[in-house]
Order: structure tokens, then C-alpha cells, then sequence
């Protein structure tokens, strides 16, 4: 299992840095899911950002994918409320 992690770590950050290098100085975002957990995983995540709704699914996927490392520390929220749509944007303590 150590193995696996490892090859997906690499991979993260080899696709990470190929994406920064293509968006230059500007923002580099990720979808929920596996990516983030990878990339969280891997250390190259600084910001969370989340956009709650008020609907509730009866399934899905888990949002941090399979993230199962030691707990993230955030700061406290910037929080926007919109029309039917909060969104929460958190930096990582380092």
C-alpha cells in the first residue's frame, strides 16, 4: 500500500507542477475527490474553497476522495454569502 501512495503522490505533484508551469502566476485549482486527497496528502494544497447548497444527495463520492492522513488545521473561514449558496474559503496551516 506505502508503494501505491508513493506512485500516486508522484504523480500528484508531477501533474501539479506541469499545471503551474502552464498557468504561470496564476491560480492552480483542483476538483474534490481522490485529486485533492492526493494533493493533500502530498502537501500542495494552501486553500480550501467550498461552496455548500442547500440540496441533499442520497449517495456520492466522499469529498477529500480517500484522504486518510493526519488531521489539517484551518484557518478560520472567509465566508461570502450568496443567493441559496455559501461559500467558505479556508487557508491550511502549514
Amino acid at each position: 500500500m506505502v508503494n501505491v501512495c508513493r506512485k500516486l503522490i508522484l504523480r500528484v505533484q508531477s501533474a501539479v507542477a506541469q499545471a503551474q508551469a502552464f498557468a504561470g502566476d496564476k491560480d492552480v485549482s483542483l476538483t474534490a475527490g481522490n485529486l485533492v486527497g492526493q494533493a493533500l496528502r502530498a502537501g500542495l494544497v494552501d486553500e480550501l474553497r467550498i461552496d455548500l447548497v442547500p440540496v441533499v444527495f442520497g449517495s456520492g463520492v466522499r469529498y477529500f476522495g480517500n484522504y486518510d492522513e493526519s488531521t489539517l488545521l484551518l484557518e478560520a473561514p472567509e465566508i461570502v454569502q450568496g443567493d441559496r449558496v455559501t461559500h467558505l474559503h479556508y487557508r491550511i496551516r502549514k
